[in-house]
């Protein structure tokens, strides 16, 4: 992708809550390009288990561009849907 697509991250780097009107594709302090066949990885949670705000994202547009995405969930312990067999997951290998 030449040009946007990036998965922004406003409160790298320290920064506080974005206010609202904020353009984040334009000036959050980490912006990801995406690039084909690669991956980010990032951590919603602290150490202990609790949400970490810091992990706030958004996509930026892909102007005319197609962007694929694709979210794959990692907990640190079961979850309750999980204990409760609810949960069922499935791999797909896509080429």
């Amino acid at each position: 992708m030449s040009e946007g697509g990036e998965t922004a991250f406003p409160r790298a780097e320290g920064f506080g809550d974005p206010a609202d009107g904020y353009d984040f594709c334009k000036h959050a302090p980490l912006r990801v390009k995406p690039e084909r066949g690669t991956a980010i990885l990032w951590y919603l949670l602290t150490p202990d288990g609790l949400s970490d705000a810091n992990s706030l994202h958004g996509a930026c547009p892909a102007g005319a561009q197609e962007k694929w995405a694709a979210n794959y969930w990692v907990w640190n312990k079961p979850t309750a849907a999980a204990l409760k067999g609810r949960c069922v997951f499935s791999v797909k290998t896509i080429i």
